[in-house]
């Protein structure tokens, strides 16, 4: 997993990819990957509708009450009172948005809303809501879909994923994917839905209280093949609420991202897969991204 494809500051909105009329001739190609070296294109990518429920790891939550680290959509909630989880995702045609500030905003980029729990009991973990529409994300290549829009990128090709990144406070955050071709394979009846820890990247070693990344994951509860323009999916996520004593931790973005002593530490040990819009900007001065 890799967050090399992260834009920080997405709109607030719950559709994440929408079709755009004006250029059929890239958003009408639904590239899907069956193998590494071959990708089938189609007319259309089918439609997603995810619902998605926020748990807490800890029982005896305390409070529901957590916002966005983020000071640019603290700003904004103090307004809208809106608190949200991002997620992004290849185009249908395996390609992503530009990395750039103020290009393709919100290009299969969004910021969705968190609708609260209102039916807290001191037996319930759960924080939230999320449901977004979107289309199914095409399968990046060799370029891992970082590419002009529209050029063609090269084998080997991988998955299409949604990723999606939660920075609440008084949590870890977290950093995960829905991979398409785990869907497929549950709708095939070849795989067990259960909770998936190991898909799931949002604390180090030193902040874990188990040491191995706790009790979160993400967990597709269930997937439903409507037609076949439209698939309905449910997933739980579970996060891990932060230690006493690291409440008050930097979350700035470069410190959680780029830092070797980040929370996502895992992610410097790996080759080149930190955020270049935040961890390497001057490269989106010479690279067309």
């Amino acid at each position: 997993m890799s967050a090399q494809t992260y834009k920080p500051n997405t709109p607030i909105k719950s559709t994440v990819c929408e079709v755009d009329d004006s250029d059929d001739s890239i958003q009408s190609t639904y590239n899907v990957a069956y193998w590494s070296f071959w990708r089938s294109s189609y007319n259309a990518a089918p439609k997603m509708i995810v619902t998605t429920n926020i748990y807490s790891c800890d029982p005896s939550i305390s409070s529901l009450s957590f916002s966005a680290s983020n000071e640019e959509e603290e700003e904004e909630e103090g307004v809208n009172g809106l608190i949200s989880m991002e997620v992004w995702q290849p185009r249908a045609d395996g390609t992503y948005s530009s990395l750039r500030p103020g290009i393709e905003e919100g290009d299969c980029r969004a910021s969705v809303p968190i609708q609260q729990n209102n039916n807290y009991n001191e037996f319930s973990n759960i924080l939230g809501h999320v449901q977004f529409t979107t289309l199914a994300p095409g399968s990046p290549g060799l370029l891992n879909g970082l590419i002009p829009h529209g050029s063609r990128d090269y084998p080997p090709y991988s998955n299409g994923n949604i990723q999606i990144y939660l920075n609440l406070d008084g949590y870890y955050p977290w950093l995960g994917q829905l991979s398409m071709i785990e869907l497929d394979d549950i709708l095939k009846n070849r795989s067990v839905v259960g909770r998936r820890p190991h898909d799931a990247k949002y604390i180090n070693d030193k902040s874990s209280s188990s040491g191995n990344g706790g009790g979160g994951g993400i967990d597709i509860k269930s997937v439903t093949q409507v037609s076949e323009s439209l698939m309905q999916v449910e997933i739980d996520i579970f996060i891990e609420k932060r230690k006493s004593e690291e409440i008050t931790s930097s979350q700035d973005s470069s410190d959680i991202f780029c830092s070797s002593r980040g929370l996502f530490n895992w992610i410097t040990s790996s080759f080149f897969k930190e955020p270049i819009a935040i961890c390497f900007p001057s490269l989106l001065d010479f690279f067309q991204l």
